[in-house]
């Protein structure tokens, strides 16, 4: 009996002493830092690079839509950033506060349902975001667009429809002129004689003058133009004139 109890004391001095061995050994470990002496590591985050460069549709663009309301879209484009996760535009409508698109890449797809209060002056930029660096890029330049309705064709000025050009001899000259829409840059015209194509070009001025070979029914149509417009205006209604020879009257 004492014999068991002696046994048990040791085996419970051994486990003690085997206790303290082991916490001396781990708050005595050279890797150990005591927490006063305890410093972080430095900030792995990089300065962000220089910002996107905007590509479309580029400044000054006019987009132009047939119907109210309108269903459509239209889609703003940059140019990537290396490392970049994600992007981020600010849009202004006119002189509204401007508000902010997150797009996942270098595209932004703007949907126009209803055109109450858009068919103004919009203006865009764009800057680059990722979790490596320090914070966003700067903003790109701010570029801007316009949406408009789809113009009617330039008015008709001269010859007034319905006119008739009395000749003795062919060809003769007829100047065709229209007015001005608005900021357009060049114009196409269209003639037709008896319904059939007679001529078609490009004129960088609102008026033109059409050679004439044959008697018979003209009309014409114009329709205007920029390298700004998304589409041309649509035709002009068309007018007519017509162009007859003079009777010659019989030697008496």
């Amino acid at each position: 009996m004492k014999n068991d109890i002696a046994m048990g004391f040791l085996n419970m001095v051994a486990k003690f002493m085997l206790l303290c061995i082991l916490l001396f050994a781990f708050y005595t470990q050279p890797g150990c830092k005591d927490p006063s002496e305890f410093e972080p590591e430095s900030d792995s985050l990089i300065e962000p690079p220089g910002p996107p460069h905007l590509v479309s549709p580029f400044s000054g663009f006019v987009i132009m839509f047939e119907s109210v309301p309108a269903d459509s879209y239209y889609i703003l484009e940059w140019t990537t950033v290396d490392q970049a996760d994600g992007y981020q535009v600010e849009y202004t409508i006119d002189t509204n506060p401007p508000f902010l698109i997150n797009c996942p890449v270098n595209t932004c797809t703007i949907w126009v349902f209803d055109t109450t209060g858009r068919i103004r002056e919009h203006y865009w930029r764009v800057r680059a975001s990722s979790l490596l660096w320090t914070w966003f890029t700067e903003w790109s330049e701010q570029w801007q667009l316009e949406l408009r309705m789809r113009s009617s064709g330039p008015r008709h000025l001269t010859p007034q429809d319905g006119s008739i050009f009395y000749t003795d001899s062919l060809p003769i000259d007829i100047e065709l002129q229209w007015e001005i829409l608005q900021d357009e840059e060049f114009y196409e015209v269209a003639i037709f004689k008896d319904s059939l194509p007679y001529d078609q070009c490009i004129i960088y001025n609102n008026h033109y003058r059409v050679v004439i070979y044959e008697n018979g029914q003209y009309s014409w149509q114009v329709r205007a133009k920029s390298s700004f417009w998304q589409y041309y205006s649509y035709w002009s209604n068309p007018w007519f004139f017509f162009v007859s020879s003079v009777k010659s009257e019989p030697v008496p």
